[in-house]
């Protein structure tokens, strides 16, 4: 539903009000931030960044804080009338290992390292943003139900978001995604995803030393061939990535598996 211009113009108007007033917050939104950023998170490995995000929730009063099957960090930030539930989520996984170094720097206008765009930023926004609602006196009249999502990246296919929806006991009215990379912008559209993963194995290694053997790899290249020959409409746009291909270990042996990874996205 589309707001008039009359009741958007006060909301407009107190913008940089209220932009000056939470210069206040910022040592906690830069601590915040580096905390997220400094403890790994890996993909399907999250549960310290996610018990750190818990206590940021028990500190600032959310209630029915909990983590789910998947690992999810949730917590409610109850509204004056609580008839609508409006879901604030930040995906809290990482695509580098715990062994990389996640030291963050801090300057006058910078926070440097790993993670901190992609989505360390982010999930510090959602562990202040009950602090932020105070301090602006902001009371909303719906709950908002804040998510630290797992395993959203690579072969997580936003796992923990999708378990969250399938089995929330609440009616979700509305819906924000917090981004660190795009902290300042409004989406209000996104592209639907599905990713896959293709493994070919052989039966048999078959000779070694077969002149022109290919191993796995013909057949992966046949089906690689066959997918950039599927027919993409233009109109809603649509593409196939093919993100990774892996088959071999050496110059002189046909590999036995080859695996393709791939994305699909549409406008639809």
């Amino acid at each position: 539903m589309e707001e008039s211009p009359d009741k958007l113009a006060p909301i407009l108007d107190a913008l940089p009000r209220d932009r000056d007033a939470l210069a206040e917050l910022r040592e906690m939104i830069l601590a915040n931030a580096v905390m997220c950023g400094e403890i790994p998170s890996p993909t399907f490995e999250e549960e310290r960044l996610v018990r750190f995000l818990c206590d940021r929730f028990t500190e600032s009063g959310l209630e029915n804080i909990s983590v789910d099957e998947m690992g999810n960090a949730a917590g409610i930030l109850t509204g004056t009338k609580g008839t609508r539930d409006i879901l604030v989520v930040s995906h809290v996984d990482k695509i580098w290992e715990r062994s990389s170094d996640h030291t963050v720097t801090v300057s006058a206008d910078s926070l440097t390292g790993r993670g901190i765009a992609d989505n360390s930023l982010g999930t510090a926004v959602l562990a202040t943003l009950p602090a932020i609602l105070d301090h602006l006196g902001l009371r909303l009249t719906s709950n908002l139900v804040l998510l630290g999502a797992t395993r959203s990246l690579g072969r997580g296919d936003l796992g923990g978001l999708r378990f969250f929806l399938d089995n929330a006991q609440r009616h979700i009215s509305a819906a924000l995604c917090v981004e660190g990379m795009q902290i300042e912008r409004l989406s209000f559209s996104c592209l639907g995803m599905l990713r896959g993963e293709i493994l070919v194995t052989l039966k048999s290694a078959g000779p070694r030393t077969r002149i022109g053997s290919a191993g796995a790899i013909a057949p992966m290249n046949r089906i690689v061939q066959r997918m950039l020959a599927i027919e993409r409409p233009e109109r809603p746009t649509t593409e196939i990535l093919l993100g990774s291909v892996d088959a071999g270990s050496a110059f002189n042996v046909a590999p036995r598996q080859a695996r393709l990874r791939f994305e699909v996205r549409s406008e639809d």
